[in-house]
């Protein structure tokens, strides 16, 4: 048999022909799928509205319809997403729960007696707390609600919350209970403790205070001395000034004849002064007046109106007067 000719022309022929056929068979393969694609598409976008409650929209194969649909199944897979997300985090007790609190309520107390534990119902600072104890410590004694407002630091707001609960115990029923005589007047220079508690408002502390500081001196030459007692309040003293009286003589400093120790132990005369008034005796001989101290530049008026009661110019130690 003889080969089959064919010219270049022919060959092209056929190659386009089949190239044709080629592009045929892909358009029917993808026009075929293609279609399948789109009926599950809106297959599963219609079981998704239903399953998921959205709101129905008909089909009309149209772009628009199906973006739609799509939007409304992302919304809602987003609140489905943030709900998750919400659970996965710890819930909070809408409902507040109630504490019991162990705090006690508020009662009456004395300040005179009350301790630390007796105000936390009145939420008071500390530092008030301390300070109404470190008062009455020093011998400090409160006589009427009001005294407390004398506590620095304390408001007018704080005094007003526990005003209704301050209770003080009559002085009279206190000595009572001490068993402590009540006496009508004292003599300064010669009472005992005991005896200067049964004044209102002394205390052991401040009666301890008064006879040391008593004692210190030589005596008392005034009974106003008595308020110089370090912490004795002037109430105090203006309330027992009443009942007080000088009858025993005090003690004189015979300042020809005492060393510089013996005379600074006086209250009112520090060492300094000591050594500087017994330089001058030395350099000047012995005092003929008292009044010779006020040569001494550092004792002014007020310094030697203090001083001068106690000086004798006796030559005889602790003579009284």
């Amino acid at each position: 048999m003889e080969h089959i000719k064919i010219d270049k022309k022919e060959r092209r022929g056929i190659f386009v022909f089949i190239c044709i056929l080629t592009l045929l068979q892909v358009f029917k393969f993808y026009h075929y799928h293609l279609g399948n694609s789109e009926s599950q598409l809106e297959l599963g976008i219609s079981e998704i509205v239903e399953k998921h409650n959205l709101n129905p929209i008909k089909p009309t194969g149209s772009q628009e319809t199906k973006d739609s649909t799509v939007a409304q199944l992302e919304i809602k897979e987003f609140d489905q997403l943030t709900k998750k997300e919400k659970s996965s985090f710890p819930r909070s007790n809408t409902t507040k729960k109630i504490k019991i609190s162990n705090k006690k309520p508020p009662k009456a107390f004395d300040p005179n007696k009350a301790q630390a534990q007796d105000f936390e119902p009145f939420d008071l600072p500390d530092f008030i707390v301390q300070r109404i104890l470190k008062f009455r410590s020093k011998g400090g004694r409160f006589y009427k609600k009001e005294d407390l407002k004398k506590i620095y630091g304390l408001s007018e707001q704080q005094y007003l919350k526990i005003s209704p609960y301050i209770t003080i115990e009559d002085i009279g029923q206190a000595l009572t209970k001490k068993s402590l005589p009540v006496l009508s007047f004292i003599d300064v220079n010669a009472a005992t403790q005991e005896e200067f508690q049964s004044l209102r408002g002394i205390g052991p502390v401040l009666s301890k205070r008064i006879v040391k500081f008593r004692d210190l001196l030589g005596g008392f030459y005034d009974i106003t001395q008595i308020s110089e007692t370090f912490g004795l309040p002037d109430s105090t003293y203006q309330s027992i000034e009443k009942h007080l009286m000088l009858h025993t003589p005090f003690s004189k400093i015979a300042i020809n004849n005492i060393d510089v120790e013996s005379l600074a132990k006086h209250p009112y005369i520090s060492y300094k002064l000591a050594k500087i008034i017994l330089n001058y005796r030395a350099q000047h001989g012995p005092f003929d007046t008292k009044t010779q101290l006020l040569e001494i530049k550092i004792i002014d008026q007020k310094t030697f109106d203090k001083i001068a009661p106690y000086i004798s110019l006796d030559p005889a130690h602790n003579t009284t007067s």
